[in-house]
């Protein structure tokens, strides 16, 4: 007997879909040129993702919290370091963490740009050390195990 060759109907992935433990709204990162500020945000994203955090982008979007960054780069002799400062506000616009870090990059080859040197590693480390800290600080108290009992 010969296959059929009529197809059998393809059932679809099932993707899990979940809700947000946070809508965070990005604000505009200070400091750094267009196309370094563009790479850091999608690693945000990338890293808010893995968190189950939805990371709001638009200028216009409002979530349960924000994040401001703030980004200076000194070369000292050749050793370049990046300082990043992040504030996490509510929704009433009070700062309830500041996450910050400092992070040698390396030493610059002669007339190499400051922002160029960051390698994309680096970023994308400096992007999950903020969706972690950012994770626990926004979100929702698990209940106590007590209040779960009843």
């Amino acid at each position: 007997m010969l296959p059929s060759l009529t197809a059998s109907p393809v059932e679809p992935p099932k993707m899990r879909v979940t809700r947000p433990v946070a809508m965070v709204s990005l604000k505009p990162i200070v400091g750094g040129p267009a196309t370094f500020s563009q790479a850091l945000i999608r690693q945000l994203n990338e890293a808010a993702l893995r968190e189950n955090i939805a990371l709001l982008v638009d200028a216009d979007a409002r979530g349960s919290h924000a994040l401001s960054g703030f980004l200076v780069i000194n070369a000292n002799a050749g050793a370049v370091r990046l300082t990043h400062v992040w504030d996490v506000v509510n929704a009433n616009g009070e700062r309830i963490a500041r996450i910050s870090g400092e992070e040698n990059v390396r030493v610059l080859a002669a007339g190499q740009d400051t922002w160029a040197a960051v390698s994309p590693a680096l970023v994308a480390a400096i992007a999950d050390k903020v969706i972690t800290r950012l994770s626990a600080d926004v979100r929702p108290a698990a209940p106590l195990a007590a209040e779960a009992v009843r």
